[in-house]
């Protein structure tokens, strides 16, 4: 190696021997002499906005400390050789492009012997930073004179998936994006086990052993079972005055109909009493979601209709509706980390709704409108802090026989084609106050929009949905606006049963706003909230008005409750 070291022609041939040695080294991401036990962590986390629940997948104790390769400062040390560029070698070599990227901020550098040893661990350390557990990194001997160091990287394989003698049948192929003869990533067997877990009846534990082959590992899945199906039989007095206070609803959850770890709900709502004649509504809604490794499919529909008997000078007329929506909305996962993920959207909607005086379609009212939306989305765990956020672009669109504006729109009326901009952020997060632990939700809604918009686009604010402390049947709305949503819940000990309380707020403006000095509404609540067993659910809350336009009626107190039984 004569003429390697810059710094180091004169020294004793015991230092040269000393770093052709390290030239040898090999730096293993994760050495794999025993079958590794993953133990996902499960937390169950309430999206504030849409109302689900999905379970928190990480690789617990799996993964070792990883933080060394955020350092690239190298010892000063003689002897020493000038690296110009370092370079990343090996089979399926692409998968670690980021790797490569880091290697390049050491070219230029003067690098010894513990320089060496920093590089080869602090690259393994990145490497393992995305999940890749069972890949190695290996310096080979090699001549330095041309001031190039190699690192061959030797990926760790997928032999394939197998299920546990005991374990209950499994559709792995649709939750992991993995197939046999890849290289082996943690995040994507976090994928897969998250996408499994989203099915309530089921869970599944996961081993990874070593494969037939050397570098290859096999990953074992115990998957158990329970019934799978739900019914919910639940009633609240969160409806409407004008189409029923009160309502009761029914609904069936059915797990892997196409056996596919897909989900099919089916919800259907009813104003009571049911033999009501004045007023009343009802609703269903229809939505199956399908997995396949990184992506997700939502195909959902429902239907609404209501009617309310109105007084006329002479006569009693009467007022009906309905409406219905149906799309289909396309996910992937882009990115993920051990603390949170990325997610890409599409979806595409559609809206038929008319409204009836004694049966006679009012055809001005018609409305056969299409949406496609294309959004992003993240979550992230910040220690037991959950955020999720998103922001969606929306726009009108006259597809499947939409209805659409005229060649030269008025500006002064609202479009079929406008644009809107809609965003959500939700933080859940957990504190400490003494012995008791406490959580704190606060969720915010927004939507823009640079066009006037038809009323049923507007964003409303004032109900037990959106700012608590009102009834909701009147509503301040407009074109743009926001809401926040804040609640404190402190549970009792383990009895099952929660106190909690909160403060929301909100405000809308818009170019057809009609009263610009009364934009803005505010309510404080108090409740309770608990189970009688694990088949029934209670939630009782007292919430007031706070802020509120002159106009708007209001309600010194409001009791809300609500009941659900599930079997």
């Amino acid at each position: 190696m004569e003429g390697v070291f810059l710094h180091g022609r004169n020294r004793s041939n015991r230092a040269q021997h000393a770093l052709r040695m390290v030239l040898l080294t090999t730096t293993p991401v994760w050495a794999q002499t025993a079958p590794l036990q993953v133990n996902p962590l499960s937390q169950q986390a309430q999206d504030l906005q849409k109302q689900q629940q999905a379970p928190r997948v990480s690789a617990g104790s799996l993964q070792p400390s990883v933080t060394s390769w955020r350092v690239s400062t190298l010892p000063s040390e003689k002897p020493c050789f000038v690296v110009q560029k370092l370079v990343l070698e090996g089979p399926h070599v692409a998968s670690f492009h980021f790797a490569q990227r880091y290697l390049n901020r050491y070219a230029g550098r003067c690098v010894g012997e513990q320089g060496l040893r920093q590089i080869v661990a602090r690259v393994s350390d990145r490497i393992l930073a995305e999940g890749y557990i069972t890949t190695e990194v290996k310096l080979p001997q090699q001549n330095l004179s041309s001031g190039t160091l190699k690192l061959v990287v030797i990926p760790g394989i997928l032999q394939g998936f197998k299920l546990a003698p005991d374990s209950a049948p499994l559709d792995w192929r649709s939750a992991f994006p993995l197939r046999p003869g890849d290289v082996l990533n943690l995040r994507a067997l976090e994928q897969g086990l998250e996408q499994i877990k989203q099915i309530a009846s089921q869970d599944v534990h996961m081993n990874i052993e070593p494969g037939d082959q050397p570098g290859t590992s096999v990953v074992v899945l115990t998957a158990a079972r329970t019934k799978p199906w739900r019914v919910t039989v639940g009633a609240n007095n969160e409806g409407f005055k004008s189409t029923g206070r009160d309502q009761g609803s029914i609904s069936l959850a059915i797990d892997q109909p196409l056996r596919m770890n897909d989900a099919l709900t089916l919800s259907v709502s009813h104003s009571l009493p049911l033999s009501n004649d004045e007023v009343g509504s009802r609703n269903w809604s229809l939505d199956e979601r399908i997995p396949w490794g990184w992506w997700n499919v939502d195909a959902y529909a429902s239907s609404y209709g209501f009617f309310q008997q109105l007084l006329g000078g002479t006569q009693t007329f009467r007022s009906s509706g309905t409406a219905q929506t149906f799309g289909i909305r396309v996910s992937r996962v882009v990115h993920r980390t051990k603390n949170g993920r990325t997610t890409v959207q599409a979806s595409i909607d559609g809206r038929e709704a008319d409204n009836y005086i004694d049966g006679t379609a009012i055809a001005i009212q018609h409305r056969h409108t299409r949406s496609v939306s294309l959004g992003i989305a993240q979550r992230q765990y910040m220690g037991a802090a959950q955020l999720d956020a998103s922001i969606t672009y929306q726009h009108g669109v006259p597809w499947f026989n939409g209805q659409w504006d005229p060649s030269t729109p008025n500006a002064q009326i609202p479009r079929f084609d406008y644009q809107l901009m809609l965003s959500d952020v939700a933080l859940q997060w957990p504190l400490h106050w003494g012995t008791q632990t406490l959580s704190l939700s606060s969720a915010l809604h927004w939507q823009y929009s640079p066009d006037r918009l038809y009323a049923e686009d507007y964003i409303g604010i004032g109900g037990p949905f959106t700012v608590r402390g009102f009834e909701g049947d009147d509503v301040l709305s407009a074109e743009d606006g926001y809401y926040s949503r804040n609640q404190l819940t402190l549970p009792l000990s383990r009895s099952g049963v929660s106190l909690y309380t909160g403060w929301d707020y909100g405000r809308v403006w818009g170019p057809d706003f009609a009263y610009p000095r009364g934009h803005v509404v505010s309510g404080v609540f108090v409740g309770t909230q608990g189970a009688v067993t694990s088949h029934i659910q209670w939630d009782v809350s007292l919430g007031w008005p706070l802020i509120a336009p002159a106009w708007l009626p209001t309600s010194e107190a409001l009791v809300k409750a609500s009941v659900q039984v599930s079997f």
